[in-house]
């Protein structure tokens, strides 16, 4: 165990379902990164594990949609293993890639109340890769929720209400920014949440094409191609494979 190990997560009902050598690999850098996230909430370690030791794990192929806008908003999603993109479905039948999540973190927490009066999901989510997904019940969290002391749960409310102020301060900044800003915000923002660092700098986990990444600040794939070769040209990225690689992330988080 490594210095997590407090946790006590119970990693044998985790792995009922039969994993090979890669498989195990990626759920241990899954687990390690939501529990650094939890630690970063400071949440007691007690708590953290109770949250996540009960849940129904699944496998996702590439390219299939994990759930839809509007479906049921009953469970949240951990990735153990793989990569989830987020979109926004738009009526004219285009979508808008919102997000990129690798392993750690949860998502299927963003939701809107239906005309039926229920909680449904608001976004569109799709595997970008092979995928291990933990469901989390809410009534599981809820029933964990519901056993801590008020001082806890006020630290916890104010902590919520701070990452969404930042998540909200983040979108109106990123509106206003220039398109290599964009790019360079979206850059970093998936080193630092998808991307493993050696000496050479920060290896993105995801195969970013430019039209994704075209997706992803609201622009188009010559623009994008353009940008990506003056960081190139200025060292600031290169390409490791079919993925990126990002050798000077603190000049893209100036």
């Amino acid at each position: 165990m490594t210095k997590y190990a407090q946790l006590r997560l119970n990693y044998e009902e985790m792995t009922r379902v039969i994993l090979n050598k890669k498989d195990q690999k990626d759920h241990w850098e899954g687990d390690e990164r939501l529990k650094a996230n939890l630690a970063d909430w400071r949440l007691p370690p007690k708590v953290a594990a109770e949250l996540v030791e009960h849940y129904t794990l699944v496998r996702h192929a590439k390219g299939s949609t994990i759930f839809t806008r509007g479906s049921p908003a009953d469970v949240l999603y951990w990735i153990r293993a793989g990569l989830v993109a987020l979109y926004y479905p738009l009526e004219d039948g285009r979508r808008i890639l919102a997000r990129l999540c690798g392993p750690g973190e949860i998502f299927g927490y963003a939701d809107f109340i239906s005309d039926t009066g229920h909680r449904a999901q608001s976004f569109e989510a799709v595997a970008r890769t092979n995928c291990q997904i933990a469901l989390l019940t809410h009534e599981h969290v809820s029933k964990v929720l519901r056993e801590l002391d008020s001082e806890t749960l006020v630290l916890l409310l104010e902590r919520v209400s701070t990452a969404w102020s930042m998540e909200q301060q983040r979108w109106v900044h990123f509106l206003g920014m220039h398109f290599r800003e964009r790019l360079e915000l979206v850059l970093a923002d998936l080193a630092k949440r998808c991307g493993v660092t050696d000496d050479r700098g920060t290896l993105l986990l995801a195969e970013l094409s430019h039209e994704t990444l075209a997706e992803m600040i609201a622009s188009s794939r010559p623009i994008v191609s353009k940008l990506l070769a003056d960081m190139m040209e200025e060292r600031i990225i290169t390409r490791d494979g079919g993925r990126y690689l990002v050798r000077k992330i603190q000049k893209l988080q100036t």
